[in-house]
């Protein structure tokens, strides 16, 4: 999933952002966030103008595919309901997708986070992250359709309803 596109300057997101302990958590959990350089935030926008751009090139060339898959499960009555459902998760599918392709390319696009053998407890690795642990959280968990969740489950290796006893909130 991470680094499908390339042509995206990841750069200028993970160039402005710095491995730190937040102030609002005593618990030891570290994080990326915005260093809050002079060009932060023309970075920002010019990555998500990238972003979009490219997003919508990717839809527009599979949107037609999209398109006839739905029109065919609804011409044979499969899974109609579900497919006009907000309830049924479509409508956090995607959500969850661009926010797991974000995710994983911050993290392969910032080498120095990968310390994921060492002992050492001021080792810099990803899966400490609010960051990180946030978007399995909000891709995995508890949810009100397995439509919105089972195939992040299945691409992390998480257990359904693991992360049901506990709400994070970083």
């Amino acid at each position: 999933m991470a680094n499908q596109t390339p042509d995206l300057p990841w750069n200028l997101l993970t160039s402005n952002l710095h491995w730190t302990s937040p102030d609002y958590c005593n618990c030891g959990l570290k994080n990326l966030l915005p260093m809050h350089n002079e060009n932060q935030s023309n970075d920002f926008n010019e990555f998500v103008k990238m972003l979009a751009g490219t997003l919508e090139t990717h839809a527009e060339k599979s949107g037609f595919f999209n398109c006839e898959i739905m029109k065919t499960l609804l011409i044979y009555g499969e899974d109609g309901p579900n497919l006009r459902s907000d309830d049924m998760g479509w409508n956090n599918l995607f959500f969850f997708a661009l926010r797991t392709y974000l995710c994983l390319n911050v993290i392969y696009h910032s080498p120095e986070i990968w310390d994921i053998t060492s002992d050492d407890p001021d080792r810099k690795d990803y899966r400490d992250t609010a960051f990180y642990q946030g978007t399995l959280r909000a891709c995995t968990g508890h949810a009100t359709s397995e439509v919105q969740t089972f195939h992040f489950r299945r691409f992390f290796g998480i257990e359904d309803r693991q992360f049901c006893t506990y709400e994070f909130k970083p």
